[in-house]
């Protein structure tokens, strides 16, 4: 399984379990045919830059309400995620698209492409995850909303989405 198998964090004493946050796979229903989807995270869902944690990697500290919030990533995004709606959002910095989901206050940003470890599945990196607060609902991405079945079909014949420009 691709990804990072997270080792725990000792914050002030205090020790936190990142396993909920290793890599692993599931399938579900997309379109009539069985599909798998593997998902790793990035270290951004239990850390932020606000140093008021544990330094742990680049300029990032350990986030206990980030960590807190991780939790049930993984069942989000079996249960609400693959289910529901998500925004194509072009990135012009990076030319890259990817994925946003508001899964009730809390924020999911992902890429999604074929797994090359499974032709017939998926791969989905969680780049970031937070709860959002009122002032920043605002800043979210921008765009008509998309079913995720309907982009994991696309991405798992090697097309992309693209949002339209406006």
């Amino acid at each position: 399984m691709q990804g990072t198998s997270w080792r725990d964090v000792n914050d002030n004493g205090k020790n936190f379990d990142l396993k909920h946050l290793h890599p692993f796979s599931f399938q579900t229903t997309m379109n009539g045919s069985i599909v798998s989807i593997s998902v790793a995270f990035s270290h951004h869902c239990f850390t932020d830059k606000k140093g008021n944690g544990q330094p742990l990697i680049s300029g990032r500290y350990f986030c206990e309400a980030r960590y807190q919030c991780s939790l049930n990533l993984p069942r989000l995004i079996q249960e609400h995620l693959v289910n529901g709606y998500i925004v194509p959002h072009f990135d012009k910095s990076s030319n890259e698209v990817y994925y946003y989901a508001a899964i009730h206050d809390y924020a999911v940003f992902f890429d999604l492409r074929p797994d090359a470890n499974n032709p017939c599945g998926l791969m989905l990196f969680v780049t970031s995850a937070y709860e959002r607060d009122q002032w920043g609902k605002d800043t979210m991405p921008k765009g008509k909303p998309v079913k995720f079945s309907y982009i994991g079909h696309l991405r798992l014949n090697g097309q992309t989405y693209l949002p339209r420009r406006k």
